[in-house]
C-alpha cells in the first residue's frame, strides 16, 4: 500500500465514522425518548464521533484527523466529548466516576448499591 492509498483509506474511514455519528444523533432526535435504545445509541454516537480524532495505526504511519478544522467555538465541546469517550463511554475509568459503595440495613435485609 502506498502512503497516498493509506491516507485515502484513513480519510474515507473518518468521513464514514463522522457520518455514522451524525445519523445516529438524527435518529435519536427523530425518535426521542420513545426508544429504549436512546442511551446506547447516544454512547455509540460519541464513540463514532471520537474515532477519527484518536490514533489510527496504519501500515506506514500513525494517523488521526487534525483538529484545526474544528471551529474554535466548538473546541471545548469537542474536547469534552473525547474525554468522555476515553474515560466513561469506551473505558471504565473509576476515578472519573467518583463512585462510592452504599450499604444500608433495612430491618433484617442488607442492601448494597453504588452511587
Amino acid at each position: 500500500m502506498t502512503e497516498d492509498e493509506e491516507k485515502y483509506i484513513h480519510f474515507t474511514s473518518c468521513i464514514s465514522d463522522l457520518n455514522d455519528a451524525w445519523n445516529i444523533l438524527r435518529a435519536i432526535e427523530e425518535f426521542g425518548d420513545r426508544s429504549f435504545f436512546v442511551g446506547c445509541s447516544f454512547r455509540l454516537a460519541l464513540i463514532e464521533y471520537s474515532k477519527p480524532y484518536g490514533n489510527s495505526y496504519g501500515t506506514l504511519k500513525q494517523r488521526k484527523l487534525d483538529e484545526r478544522f474544528i471551529p474554535l467555538e466548538y473546541m471545548e465541546l469537542h474536547r469534552r466529548i473525547l474525554v468522555a469517550r476515553d474515560k466513561i463511554h469506551a473505558h471504565s475509568d473509576l476515578k472519573i466516576r467518583n463512585a462510592r459503595v452504599l450499604v444500608k440495613q433495612v430491618k433484617s435485609q442488607k442492601y448494597v448499591g453504588i452511587i
